[in-house]
């Protein structure tokens, strides 16, 4: 043996490891992890009894350079070389990561048979009286992978495939390898040198809880996250991506019976659920469902029935219900109009005045077949909508009633908020909200299932949270609880007329389970956007309570 050469003896068992080399290159490891696994690798390799006799005259140092060039020779001269060389279409194949519930066809083979390929491994060790088990483990499986016909790997591929592992496991492992697929592609050089923010969002899969977050990668020159600190990417980004995220990602379907009660006369009454529960949105939803029932109730079932015509009953409200009777607090529009205050309140009102046992709820005065551009029949609309026809129609009102289908609204935003950050929990001030979505989704019987998680289906679960915004890729400012920031909203409301004082919006009824004091009904009056000021929480509820009082 020449200088400076590994004898037969410890190159055979340097090569060893190629096997497990090439399962590490086949699962997509390439620049600095890769590099790190050969240097890792090497280092075990020193320490083992087959390498004990190198020779003292040469450092350890060139020893590990010579075992980690093996690894680079055998990549570029077997490994590269054995690939099919057809040039790959430039098209995304897949995610930019695995998470570990995920399986290849190969993986899920080596879990089923996990036991023939360790007691395998283990008797070739015992043969040969040395040896790594992750090294010979990796031969066995890939010689009994190679040894199955094409067709049965194909068949372990599929089974792969059809799962999606586990989403709870899934999600706790996402920010972290996100942002290791981030920051290799903003420092591996395949784009030059970039920066990446990522905003992410996704329920749990039973409770419905929303995790927020971002995600930061930078280039090697750069360590700065875009919009400052954490609190003022909140205060400026933050907010805007919460409400978003949280009016269009569903949550768990539970039930597909109806949320809206009648009562023992049939009229469709406002059902008395804990508004703490709710976000806005859902109570957007729920307020919906509860418009739709009462319209579909004043209907006759074999007249033409257009959707609500929410732009003629704000203009000619006395046409179509009784205004002596029912003073409401804004004049009705469609629910996904409203912003939050305005949602509070209505939901409020109604829970007051036309819940179960309220001798009068709300009612639209009945209807005589419409004239409308889009015909549709009651029953038709009712089945879209997934409102039970009614079986009780009244005496037709005798003022006959022409409406038009009002063409529904691209959906919109406009908001106005500000919020601010100190330690774990921040206090937000909301000045002004306006989601503008289309009038009456269709169908809209999926989008009222999701609430009925919060209206008793769904074993007393509640509502979401924002358990999270991340925002570096510093990770060490997620410990101690310090990555979880939960966002408290305060909401302030100023009307022409009646209560000056701040009317807590619902997404702070529902995230500060305080006791809430009874409040007057509001005063029939016109939102208007105020500046944005920020006050503390204590402030807030202070000028609250002494508003009501």
């Amino acid at each position: 043996m020449r200088q400076g050469q590994f004898s037969k003896e410890q190159r055979l068992y340097i090569e060893s490891y190629f096997d497990a080399f090439t399962a590490q290159l086949d699962e997509g490891l390439i620049g600095k992890k890769l590099t790190e696994w050969k240097q890792k690798t090497a280092s075990e390799i020193l320490d083992a009894p087959p390498l004990a006799g190198l020779s003292a005259d040469i450092p350890r140092r060139e020893w590990y350079t010579m075992i980690v060039r093996k690894f680079t020779n055998y990549r570029n001269q077997v490994y590269l070389k054995n690939r099919p060389s057809a040039p790959t279409p430039s098209v995304i194949g897949g995610p930019l990561f695995r998470f570990s519930s995920e399986l290849t066809g190969r993986q899920l083979f080596a879990k089923d048979n996990s036991t023939l390929i360790n007691s395998t491994a283990a008797a070739r060790i015992t043969t040969a009286g040395h040896g790594s088990l992750a090294a010979v483990y990796q031969t066995v499986l890939r010689e009994l992978w190679d040894a199955l016909p094409e067709s049965k790997q194909l068949e372990w591929g599929q089974r792969a495939e059809e799962g999606m592992g586990d989403t709870d496991q899934n999600q706790s492992e996402f920010h972290q390898k996100m942002h290791l697929a981030l920051k290799d592609l903003t420092q591996g050089g395949q784009l030059g040198d970039a920066e990446m923010l990522l905003f992410y969002a996704f329920r749990k899969p039973v409770s419905g809880d929303l995790d927020i977050g971002t995600i930061h990668a930078h280039s090697v020159h750069n360590r700065t996250n875009f919009g400052g600190t954490r609190a003022e990417l909140q205060t400026n980004h933050g907010d805007a991506w919460a409400i978003f995220a949280d009016t269009v990602i569903p949550r768990p379907i539970v039930s597909t019976t109806s949320v809206i009660p009648r009562n023992s006369s049939g009229i469709p009454v406002f059902p008395s659920v804990d508004l703490n529960d709710l976000t806005p949105a859902d109570t957007r939803v729920l307020l919906t469902e509860y418009w739709m029932h009462v319209w579909a109730y004043s209907c006759n079932p074999d007249s033409e029935f257009p959707q609500i015509p929410w732009g003629e009953i704000a203009a000619k409200p006395s046409v179509y219900y009784d205004t002596t009777k029912f003073t409401l607090p804004y004049a009705l529009t469609a629910p996904a109009k409203l912003n939050t205050v305005e949602t509070t309140v209505w939901a409020e009102y109604l829970v007051r005045t036309s819940s179960m046992f309220e001798e009068t709820p709300f009612v639209f005065y009945p209807k005589v077949p419409v004239s409308s551009s889009l015909p549709v029949t009651a029953q038709e609309n009712l089945l879209n909508s997934g409102v039970k026809t009614p079986k009780d129609t009244t005496a037709l009102n005798p003022n006959t009633i022409t409406a038009s289908v009002e063409k529904p609204t691209p959906p919109t935003q406009d908001a106005s908020a500000e919020f601010g950050n100190s330690g774990t929990t921040g206090t937000i001030i909301e000045e002004s909200l306006n989601l503008e979505r289309e009038q009456s989704p269709a169908p809209l019987q999926p989008i009222i299932n999701q609430v009925q998680v919060h209206l008793g289906g769904g074993g007393g679960q509640k509502r979401p949270r924002f358990t999270a915004m991340m925002s570096s890729d510093d990770q060490e400012d997620s410990t101690a609880g310090q990555g979880k920031k939960r966002w408290v909203k305060k909401a302030k409301h100023t009307e022409n007329a009646g209560n000056k004082g701040g009317i807590p919006s619902s997404s702070d009824i529902g995230r500060r389970k305080s006791t809430r004091v009874p409040r007057k009904a509001a005063a029939p009056s016109t939102v208007k956007k105020a500046s944005v000021k920020r006050r503390t929480v204590d402030e807030e509820e202070e000028e609250f309570a002494t508003n009501i009082a």
